[in-house]
Parts: C-alpha cells; structure tokens; sequence
C-alpha cells in the first residue's frame, strides 16, 4: 500500500511533463520510503531501473550492462564496455527522442570514494544525457555523500540537478494513513512508539492491540524492530556505545552541553562529533527557543525519531528483561507505567504540526512566521522553564502548553501559562492549550469570554 508522498508526487510529474533532459536528486535515511515513492512515479512509465548494491565494481558494472541490453533489446555481445561512460552512452545511443525514466537508486554504493565514476557521471549527463529526453532519478541513503557530490557548490556535479528532494520521515498525518479506522488517541500512541518511517510503521498488525504489538514486534528478540536503532548506528558511527549512551540519555528529555556534563559525559571534542554524526543523520536535532524574551534562552538536543526515542527508553536498558523472557513484566511495569511521559513529548510535536496546518489555511489570528518552543531561565518566576509552544510574527505571539495525562487540566495549568509567557516581549500575546482529556469548568469559565485564548482537545486533531 502507497500513502502520502502526494507534494513530492506531484511535483515528479510536472517535471515529467517538461521537454528535454531532467535530473533529479532524491535523498534520504535508509527505510525512510525512497524505493517506494520511486516506484509509484514509474509505474506507468517506461523505466529502467537499477539498484545499485554492495557488490565488487566490475560486477555491478555488468549487471548494468545486462540491463541495459535487455530494456533496449540489444546484444550483449554487441555492446562491449569498458567503464560506466559506456554504459551511460549505451542509453543515450538507444532512447532516441523517447522519453524514459532512468533511476540509479543507491548511487553511494558505487559514487563514495570513486572519483573516477562520478567523472564519468558528470560526462555522461553534460555530453550524452543534455540532449535526450532522459528523465534521470538518482536516490541515495546516505545523505552526507548526496549532498556533498550533487548539492554542495565545490563539486564538479553541483548544479547538474533540475530538483531534489530530501525525503523525510511521514508526518504525524501522514502516517495516520496507514490505520485510518483506529481512533485518534491510539494514532497518536502508535505515531509515538514508531515514528514516521514507514518501514517500522508497516510492521505493527493494526487489528491487534497495541500491548500485542509492541510485545509481538518490537520486544521479540527474532523480530525486526528488536534491535533496529542499534543495528542502524552500527553502520554509521564508530563508536556504538558512545552513541548509546547519548541516545539513551535523550530518550527522557532535552538537553543541552551542561547536563550532558552534569550526566558525567565529557564535553568535548568526542562529544561534539558525535553529535554532529548524530544530526547528519537525522536522529537528533538541535533546537534554538523561538521568540523576543527578556533575557536570553537556551539552545537543546533532542531526540526527534520516535521509534529510536522509545527503543532506547523501554528497550536499550531493559534488555536483561528480555533475555529471561520477561517481556509480560517489562511491558506492565515499565513500558506501561512510563508510556504517557513519552508521548507527552510527541504529543506537543503533533499539536505543533496542527498549528502549522491551521496557520496555512489562515485560521489563527495572525499569520506566524516561525514556530518552535522556548526553554530557558525564567526571570518572572526566577527559575528556570519551557514554554512547549511559541510561535511568533513580527509583533505577536501564540504560546501554548500540552497535557497528555489521564485527567482534566485545570485552571492553574492556564494560569502557569500566562504567568510564563511574560517573559516573552510581543504586542500582542495568545494562548493555547492542548489536552488528551478536555478541561475542568474553571478552565471553560475563564476563557468564555476572552478572544485571545483557544482550547484545543483531541477531537480538533482527529481531521
């Protein structure tokens, strides 16, 4: 099944539709959807597909060739070659005026460390492929070596590119596509313990319940998720143990360089390029607080993929558990007993992600420009505090809280709000809140009859 993709489907076509030569960059993690959204565009395409692998040069180099041969029913024999520019004439050679969809999916297999054959690429796109009508897809997972050979200005093959695109992770909607008929708060939990790339999505048996699942995939030792995060950094970071421990450390909360030091973890340079690595592959982030205040906020790390966040929360230290076939234990007092404190930091990304989605479609009382939070030393209650959502134009600002607990929030939840968002300078100032169980009569009489205040449940998310 197909889902989402729809901005980066459309825009495939339109370039489709262009007269002459077209390349486009596609990029992204592994398992992040890129085979399936090329895929979909092909389909009723003629298209020559390669998927490039780990094999030895000359060998992938003939399979190419056999390919080829085949698409344009051609000789082998015939078609002798010597390197990837013959391979690549071989194509121009053959497509005549036709338009034809070729794809190298994979291409770092082959381009890291090979000089020679992103020459020939470059070569082959600027002698052979200009004058075609060869639509070019080139996909790759490692996004480090994708951006530094199509889309950094110091390589010889930046600007070759009619577009590119970084796929990222679905979005909290997008990925509600995939269980439709489950109710809101249960997309939220499972967007919450798998996150947005599809392959982990599509493990999960929706018609099962979510303490089946989790204890079927994920704490299952033969199944696919069981040691997934780890496995993934394996083949991307020397040292796995250090990563471990960042990761397992952020599972539970922001931080910045103080409480990684606070944590016993050395500040320096180890840590800085781990984090570095970490970010390039887009586990975690680092987040700057949003809006004018009156003293100077902080910057943070977090962990911004569910599934690696829920892994090493639940699973990375409880795996002694596992080992004694403990998984019944594990799920009820640990996983279930911590379960809301995890979503709750989901749950303020899903309430951002509707805000913006309420934002273009103009339904808030000024149009913000930027969109975030605010952590940092709080002169007002001269301590320090987060504010879980600023957004801001020019001279306002809408400050909002989240609360996925079991019961109403109530009045003092507003109330902290208020008193928080003084330390942020705006002309005019709005609040919000966010809450899994609605809110008690306070909360309700307070803001009857005040226009700059918005109470949000989950039935508003459920669109």
């Amino acid at each position: 099944m197909f889902v989402g993709r729809k901005y980066e489907l459309e825009q495939l076509n339109k370039l489709y539709t262009r007269d002459g030569f077209q390349l486009v960059i596609l990029y992204g993690r592994r398992k992040v959807g890129k085979t399936s959204l090329i895929k979909e565009f092909v389909k009723d395409k003629d298209t020559l597909y390669y998927a490039m692998d780990e094999s030895n040069e000359a060998s992938a180099m003939d399979n190419f060739n056999k390919l080829i041969c085949n698409f344009f029913n051609i000789n082998e024999e015939s078609s002798p070659i010597i390197s990837w520019e013959d391979c690549l004439k071989t194509i121009a050679d053959n497509c005549g005026n036709k338009r034809i969809v070729v794809v190298l999916e994979e291409l770092s297999y082959i381009g890291q460390n090979n000089a020679l054959f992103l020459s020939q690429l470059k070569k082959a796109i600027e002698f052979y492929f200009k004058a075609t009508q060869i639509f070019l897809i080139i996909s790759g997972s490692a996004n480090g070596f994708m951006e530094k050979t199509f889309l950094n200005p110091k390589s010889s093959l930046y600007g070759l590119q009619t577009a590119q695109f970084k796929i990222e992770p679905f979005s909290f909607f997008e990925c509600s596509h995939f269980f439709p008929y489950l109710s809101i708060e249960e997309k939220i939990i499972y967007y919450s313990t798998l996150g947005g790339i599809p392959q982990y999505v599509m493990q999960f048996d929706y018609s099962r319940d979510y303490e089946t699942n989790v204890m079927e995939f994920i704490l299952n030792k033969s199944s696919y998720l069981f040691n997934e995060p780890e496995n993934y950094l394996k083949a991307q970071v020397e040292d796995i143990n250090f990563a471990n421990k960042i990761l397992s450390l952020l599972s539970k909360g922001d931080y910045n360089l103080e409480r990684f030091h606070n944590k016993n973890i050395s500040t320096g340079e180890d840590l800085i390029l781990m984090i570095k690595k970490l970010k390039k592959l887009n586990i975690i982030s680092r987040r700057r607080s949003v809006g004018m205040s009156i003293v100077r906020p902080w910057s943070f790390y977090r962990l911004e993929d569910n599934f690696f966040r829920f892994w090493y929360r639940f699973v990375y230290k409880n795996r002694g558990l596992i080992d004694m076939n403990m998984i019944d234990y594990l799920f009820q007092n640990k996983i279930k007993r911590d379960l809301n404190s995890h979503i709750g930091y989901v749950f303020e990304e899903i309430s951002t992600e509707y805000l913006k989605k309420l934002n273009s479609e103009y339904k808030l009382p000024f149009v913000f420009e930027s969109i975030g939070s605010w952590v940092g030393y709080n002169p007002v209650l001269q301590k320090p505090s987060q504010l879980d959502i600023v957004a801001t134009s020019y001279d306002s600002v809408l400050v909002g809280e989240c609360k996925w607990s079991q019961s109403l929030t109530t009045i003092d939840v507003l109330e902290n709000l208020v008193l928080k968002a003084e330390t942020l300078k705006y002309k005019n100032k709005y609040y919000c809140l966010f809450s899994k169980c609605g809110y008690d009569k306070k909360v309700l009489e307070y803001v009857k009859n005040k226009n700059n205040f918005y109470l949000f449940t989950l039935k508003d998310i459920d669109i």
